[in-house]
C-alpha cells in the first residue's frame, strides 16, 4: 500500500500496530495535517449526495493540499450525512438551502407493530447511494488515500431518527417491550450493513479508518450512541448497552465517540465494556474545550481505555506530561514540517 505525498508509511503502520496491542514505538501517535493553500475544501454532504464526480474531484484536490505527518493518513469521507444510517430503512435525506453541510430525515415510523420488522432497504435509494459513493471513492483512492467507513449511527440513534426524539421518549415509557424489539432488531442489522459496506470499499484489504482518521489492519469503527444523553443509567444499561454489544463484540478495536456533558452520567458503564478500547470526548457546545478536560481523561486511563484527543501542539506537550503515552492519539495541526518535526522531536524526547 502506498499513498502519494505520504512518507514513512510503513514506520506509520507499525505505530498504528503497535497502538492497538497497547504498546508504543518512544511516544504516543500524533496525527498531524497542514494545509499547503489556504481555500481548498473538501466535498460537503450535497456534492456527495447529488453528485459524485464533482465530489471526487473536490475530495483529491483537498488531499493533495493536505500535508500528513506523524501517523496521519491520507483519507476521504464518503458519509452523506448523520442521519444516513436510519434513512436505509424507508426514506431519503433532506437539505436545507441555506447549509450544505447539514441534512437530515424525516420520522416516518408511526406504529413499531406496523413497521417491523426493521430491514435495511437494499432497493432504496439511500443504501444505494451509500454503496455508490463508497465505491467511487475507493476506486478513485487507489495509490492516493484510504476511504473512511461511515459514520454509523446505528442502534437508538437510528431508531431515534426514523421514529423522532419526542416519540421515541415516550415509547420508553408507554411500549417499552415493543421498543426493546425495535432496539433489538435494529442492532441486528449493524453486522450485515458492515459487511456491505466492507466489501464495497475493499476495507479487508485495505485496511480500516473511520470517520475519526484512526487507522487498523483489522475490523475497526467508531461507535456511538448519542441519543443516550437523553436516558436514565438503568435505561441506557437496558435498551442501549445490549445493542451495542453487538457492535463491539462484532468489531477488532473500536473508539468510542462519547458526545456531550449531558451523557457524562454514563461514563462508568462504558468504561466497564471489555470490548471498548478508545474513548474520545467531545464536550459539546457551551463547555471548555475538548483537551482542557484533564481529569475525566486521567480517569479514562484509570479505566484503561485509550483516549483520542484534539489539541493544539503547546497542548498536546502539556497532556503529555500528565497522561501515559500508551495507547493515547492525539489530533493536531501544523503549519510547516518544520513545526510537526519539532512536536515530533519534543514528545519523543520527554516520553
Amino acid at each position: 500500500m502506498e499513498f502519494a505525498g505520504k512518507e514513512n508509511l510503513a514506520d506509520t503502520l507499525l505505530r498504528w500496530d503497535a497502538f492497538w496491542a497497547g504498546e508504543i514505538i518512544n511516544r504516543p501517535l500524533v496525527i498531524i495535517t497542514g494545509q499547503k493553500k489556504e481555500g481548498v475544501s473538501a466535498p460537503n454532504y450535497r456534492d456527495k449526495y447529488t453528485d459524485l464526480e464533482l465530489a471526487i474531484a473536490k475530495a483529491v484536490a483537498a488531499v493533495e493540499n493536505t500535508c500528513y505527518w506523524g501517523e496521519a493518513l491520507p483519507f476521504v469521507s464518503p458519509n452523506l450525512g448523520p442521519d444516513q444510517y436510519g434513512a436505509w430503512f424507508g426514506t431519503e435525506l433532506h437539505f436545507s438551502p441555506e447549509n450544505d453541510r447539514t441534512n437530515w430525515i424525516e420520522p416516518f415510523v408511526k406504529d413499531w407493530q406496523a413497521a417491523m420488522p426493521l430491514r435495511i432497504r437494499k432497493d432504496g435509494v439511500m443504501w444505494r447511494k451509500n454503496i455508490a459513493a463508497i465505491q467511487a471513492f475507493t476506486k478513485a483512492g487507489q495509490g492516493k488515500f484510504l476511504v473512511g467507513m461511515l459514520d454509523l449511527h446505528s442502534n437508538f440513534d437510528a431508531l431515534s431518527a426514523i421514529r423522532g426524539p419526542e416519540n421515541l421518549s415516550m415509547d420508553f415509557y408507554d411500549q417499552p417491550e415493543l421498543l426493546k424489539t425495535a432496539g433489538r432488531q435494529m442492532g441486528d442489522t449493524y453486522r450485515e450493513a458492515f459487511l456491505e459496506l466492507e466489501a464495497a470499499g475493499d476495507y479487508r484489504a485495505r485496511g480500516y479508518i473511520g470517520w475519526i482518521d484512526a487507522y487498523s489492519k483489522t475490523r475497526f469503527a467508531v461507535t456511538e450512541c448519542d441519543f443516550a444523553c437523553m436516558l436514565s443509567k438503568e435505561m441506557f444499561a437496558e435498551y442501549v448497552i445490549p445493542e451495542l454489544r453487538k457492535e463491539w463484540s462484532f468489531l477488532d478495536h473500536t473508539i468510542y465517540h462519547f458526545d456531550g456533558v449531558n451523557a457524562l452520567h454514563h461514563m462508568p458503564a462504558i468504561l466497564s465494556e471489555p470490548d471498548v478500547d478508545v474513548i474520545q470526548w467531545v464536550p459539546g457546545a457551551g463547555q471548555k474545550e475538548h483537551h482542557l478536560w484533564d481529569e475525566l481523561f486521567l480517569e479514562i486511563q484509570k479505566a484503561g481505555k485509550g483516549l483520542d484527543i484534539y489539541a493544539p501542539p503547546e497542548h498536546v506537550k502539556r497532556l503529555s506530561k500528565i497522561l501515559r503515552p500508551a495507547k493515547v492519539i492525539y489530533h493536531t495541526s501544523c503549519k510547516t514540517k518544520a513545526e510537526a518535526d519539532e512536536l515530533l522531536s519534543w514528545l519523543a524526547s520527554h516520553t
